[in-house]
C-alpha cells in the first residue's frame, strides 16, 4: 500500500529511552509502525520540547512535498499556521496532548492557592491558546478521549474538524517497535 508522503511532527521526548513507557511515547510510536506496516513513505520532524523550537524546525523544512502533516502536542500555534500557509493543500491532522485548561486547572487546585498554581494556569492558557491556533489550522483536531471530542474540544474548535482516536488496538501486526512487548500492549491509533 503506498499513500501520500507524511511529515510527523513530534517532541524530542519520544526519543528519550526513559520515556519509551509514557502513553504518549507509545501513542506516537504507533502511528510509526501504522506507516511501516502500510508501506506509508513517511518522514520525522523532531524537534525539542518548546513552541520555539517546534516552529523553528517547521521554518526550516521544504513542506512541499508532503501529502500529509501529523502533529503531535501542537506546542506553537503558529507552527502550525505556517504549515498550513507553505503547503495549503495537505492534509494536516493535530494530535492533541490533553484537555489543557481543564487538566491545568485541576492541577491548580491540587496544589492550593500559591504563585506556583498560578503559573500552572498561566500555562495552562498560553498551551490552549495554541492549541486553538493548531486546531484552526487543522484539517482534523484528533482527541484523546471520547469524553474531550465531545465536551472540551467542541468549545475551541468547529465540530466538523474533531475526531476521537482510541489509543490501544490489539491489531497491531508487527511488534518491532518495542522487542519483547506483548502484543495486546502496542498502541497503534491513526
Amino acid at each position: 500500500m503506498t499513500g501520500p508522503r507524511v511529515l510527523h511532527i513530534f517532541p524530542d521526548s519520544v526519543v528519550d529511552p526513559s520515556q519509551r513507557h509514557l502513553g504518549s511515547t507509545k501513542d506516537i510510536r504507533g502511528r510509526t509502525q501504522y506507516f511501516r506496516d502500510r508501506g506509508l513513505p513517511y518522514e520525522e520532524l523532531i524537534h525539542e520540547r518548546s513552541a520555539e523550537s517546534m516552529a523553528a524546525a517547521v521554518d526550516q523544512v521544504d513542506l512541499t512535498p508532503f501529502g500529509a502533516v501529523i502533529v503531535e502536542f501542537p506546542l506553537s500555534g503558529r507552527a502550525v499556521r505556517a504549515i498550513r500557509e507553505r503547503n495549503p493543500q495537505a492534509v494536516l491532522l493535530t494530535r492533541s496532548a490533553t484537555a489543557e485548561l481543564l487538566h491545568r486547572r485541576d492541577w491548580a487546585r491540587a496544589m492550593g492557592p500559591s504563585v506556583a498554581s498560578a503559573k500552572v494556569v498561566i500555562r495552562g492558557v498560553l498551551n490552549a491558546v495554541s492549541e486553538v491556533a493548531a486546531g484552526r489550522n487543522s484539517t482534523a483536531m484528533l482527541a484523546i478521549s471520547d469524553w474531550e471530542a465531545r465536551h472540551y474540544w467542541p468549545r475551541l474548535v468547529r465540530q466538523h474538524k474533531i475526531h476521537w482516536l482510541p489509543t490501544i488496538s490489539r491489531t497491531t501486526t508487527n511488534r518491532s517497535s518495542w522487542p519483547g512487548t506483548p502484543r495486546n500492549n502496542e498502541s497503534a491509533c491513526v
